[in-house]
């Protein structure tokens, strides 16, 4: 019998509120994001953040998007807070986070340090608040549609029993022109149902891990451009410190899931899904001139797009009109300036934005696999 929502929430409550207390609790390596990744503003960020929520923070990503001063965000599984605290400097007193998680444990711990890093920061009031609720159903928790800049999360989605209210919830929070900034886990294949029942493999974010294309399939059902690859590693599983699996969650009862575990390829992968107008896709996309003005400060020199295209400032670079309209309609349009065509050109990467969804991310974090417009044409660069 298929295993009920409420009983995948329940797996998950138990196994981040009461079996992993901290971090170096987790049996895998999947749920940790490498250490000494992000800009000299991030890492300064982290490092503000109190110790307790740092020894609680599973994440395998960076999910901290540009041009955010004065944003509101929302953090989609928030946990103990890491991400939402490090955001809250980000945005600055005039902006705000809003964290959604189900573990009330988790919740304890965030709210009780947010008079902390209010003091921390500097500011006047919290600009940080949490919610109980279920990221599936996003309303009962009471988020509002049409109410924030950015969405974001960091390796939860997987988590979730059904991803696809996951993505509309995401989706409907969103105000017209933003962005669901998210890190999370994918598989190169459908998860087999054997090792779906395994709680600990779901617990570490294994099992519950989308197929890459089921997550493209989904985002565009509900509304979304296509996804975009933004960063993509492969994760060799192992258990902590790169012990054997076996030791890690003992499965020798059940031989067959190591088998199964050993044929499926992990991927950590960052995507950007924008919340813009589709329109009707061209039988010629005409490649137009876009600018990047270099008017946000963590990327003054160069904005990067997705894994292959990178606009640097005051360099024109063509692409197809359908992605220079994905830009002009975001909520980061104002960092750049479009026009007609000249003789910049960026030939290999895409003829159109619906090629976005044909990317895929086990190639992106294998690049001797796969040629890039950045790898050929240094107009990406």
């Amino acid at each position: 019998m298929a295993e009920t929502s409420e009983e995948t929430h329940k797996r998950v409550q138990e196994y981040y509120g009461q079996q992993v207390k901290s971090t170096d609790l987790l049996v895998t390596n999947v749920c940790t994001t490498i250490s000494g990744e992000g800009s000299a503003k991030v890492k300064k960020a982290i490092s503000n953040v109190h110790p307790e929520v740092l020894s609680k923070y599973y994440g395998c990503g960076l999910v901290f998007p540009e041009a955010v001063e004065g944003c509101a965000i929302l953090d989609l599984g928030s946990g103990a807070g890491r991400d939402c605290f490090v955001l809250s400097q980000l945005v600055g007193p005039s902006g705000h986070i809003t964290g959604v998680d189900m573990t009330q444990e988790q919740l304890d711990v965030a709210n009780k340090h947010i008079q902390y890093h209010t003091e921390k920061f500097g500011y006047p009031k919290p600009n940080v608040d949490f919610k109980k609720g279920f990221i599936e159903n996003l309303k009962d928790a009471g988020i509002s549609d049409k109410s924030y800049d950015i969405v974001i999360s960091n390796c939860v989605v997987n988590l979730a029993h059904d991803k696809y209210p996951v993505l509309k919830g995401a989706y409907d929070a969103l105000k017209d022109g933003g962005e669901f900034y998210f890190s999370d886990v994918y598989v190169d294949q459908p998860v087999p149902d054997e090792l779906r029942k395994n709680s600990v493999l779901w617990g570490e974010c294994i099992s519950g891990a989308l197929y890459w294309k089921d997550l493209v399939k989904m985002a565009t059902e509900v509304g979304f451009a296509p996804p975009i690859v933004l960063s993509s590693k492969t994760i060799s599983v192992c258990g902590q410190g790169c012990k054997s699996l076996t030791d890690a969650f003992n499965p020798s009862s059940n031989p067959e899931q190591m088998t199964l575990l050993s044929q499926l390829g992990v991927a950590s992968v960052t995507y950007r899904l924008f919340k813009v107008p589709r329109l009707p896709s061209p039988d010629i996309d005409p490649f137009v001139d876009v600018t990047y003005k270099g008017t946000i400060e963590e990327c003054s020199d160069v904005f990067k797009l997705s894994h292959d295209i990178s606009i640097s400032k005051s360099k024109a670079l063509a692409l197809p009109k359908s992605v220079v309209d994905l830009l002009m309609n975001s909520q980061l349009k104002k960092h750049f300036e479009s026009g007609p065509a000249s003789a910049a050109f960026c030939s290999a990467a895409y003829s159109g934005i619906d090629q976005f969804s044909d990317v895929n991310p086990f190639e992106v974090a294998n690049p001797a696999s796969s040629a890039s417009c950045c790898q050929n044409n240094s107009c990406c660069s």
